[in-house]
């Protein structure tokens, strides 16, 4: 009504008032309060409920965690025990000889009323070299000892062989989770190169150290076996997160 009124002159006005800047200034914000209140209210229509996650340990298949590669170590170790074994054996055998040879001259000695031979050659008094003096003290004692002597060669030798067979069998050289999470597969060193395989449940498995706090070797114990199994800082940790999750956990059980 007010453009036809005013004619031509009017629309000049209006049109001129329309494009100021306080008009597009209150335009702009009536838009912006229009499109906030569309945006506000919540699509409750298109909301997703989040899928359930599966537990991360029920793997579909058997996964690697860790290995060690030291196979020509511990063959060479277990061989080293055997040859030891044969070694320190044969020393024991010549000290019992010994010890056989000088009863069979004392009971000659004795049926001929004669002095006990010395088994032992006797050392010159002049002489001046502390080995020579060394090793013909230890003949002596030898030849006084023979039978100890043959036990404690038998002793050193055995403890040689078991200590390298036992450090052998104690390391791991693979750790695998098998497929739905339940067990472990645990092969160790054997010998000569040999490998042994067995399967636990993984909540039978407690290790005494972390993996971020590993040192040397881990402690690894299995629920029913004396001792424990040793992983290597060497070795490679495959999957650390999976193991952190089951072997790597510690575990108490009651006794």
């Amino acid at each position: 009504m007010l453009l036809n009124v005013c004619g031509p002159c009017g629309k000049v006005l209006f049109a001129t008032l329309s494009k100021s800047p306080a008009n597009r200034l209150i335009n702009r914000s009536i838009n912006q309060s229009s499109r906030r209140s569309q945006t506000w209210k919540p699509n409750i229509h298109t909301a997703r409920v989040p899928e359930p996650v599966s537990e991360p340990t029920n793997v579909q298949k058997d996964v690697l965690m860790y290995s060690l590669s030291s196979d020509r170590f511990f063959k060479h170790m277990t061989i080293f025990g055997a040859v030891q074994m044969v070694f320190w054996l044969r020393m024991s055998m010549v000290a019992a000889e010994t010890a056989r040879r000088r009863k069979q001259l004392k009971e000659q000695a004795a049926r001929d009323g004669t002095p006990v031979p010395d088994y032992m050659p006797k050392l010159d008094p002049k002489e001046e070299r502390w080995y020579l003096r060394m090793l013909h003290a230890f003949g002596q004692f030898g030849e006084a000892n023979a039978v100890a002597l043959s036990m404690a060669y038998l002793a050193i030798g055995g403890f040689i062989m078991i200590g390298t067979f036992f450090f052998s069998l104690r390391n791991i050289k693979q750790l695998v989770l098998l497929k739905g999470g339940q067990k472990l597969s645990i092969t160790t060193y054997g010998t000569f190169g040999r490998f042994r395989t067995f399967q636990v449940p993984v909540k039978d498995v407690s290790s005494e150290v972390g993996r971020t706090t590993l040192a040397g070797y881990a402690p690894l114990k299995v629920k029913g076996r004396a001792y424990f199994f040793l992983l290597d800082r060497g070795g490679k940790f495959h999957n650390a997160t999976l193991f952190d999750m089951t072997a790597g956990l510690q575990r108490r059980w009651r006794s």
